[in-house]
């Protein structure tokens, strides 16, 4: 695969597929959260079963959405009082932000 097209096909084609096995969950501490206007870009300690559109395991919201709100305000509360947190991928990557999956859900462990 020499030309960057089919690469770059190729790993679209890979991100879109809907299989469990491809989804990134994650847990553990917070340990990178960065927004950049209203994307919230995060990855946490354990993310053993990264999505192939998402190599560094980096997740991402979009926090002018009332889902990507909720998300936010769940990080940072984790960031706050220092509790890991779980993250169920959606199994899919933002068409809008590049190397990265969208969670499906943010949980707090206790």
């Amino acid at each position: 695969m020499k030309n960057p097209s089919t690469r770059l096909i190729a790993l679209a084609t890979l991100c879109t597929l809907s299989s469990a096995a491809m989804a990134g969950d994650g847990s553990g501490l917070i340990t990178k959260l960065t927004a950049y206007g209203s994307v919230v870009v995060f990855s946490v300690a354990d993310h053993a079963t990264k999505a192939p559109c998402s190599p560094d395991g980096a997740f991402v919201i979009d926090a002018s959405t009332a889902d990507g709100k909720t998300m936010y305000a769940t990080l940072l509360t984790a960031v706050s009082t220092d509790k890991p947190v779980f993250i169920y991928s959606s199994n899919s990557y933002p068409s809008w932000w590049a190397n990265s999956e969208s969670p499906h859900s943010v949980t707090i462990t206790p």
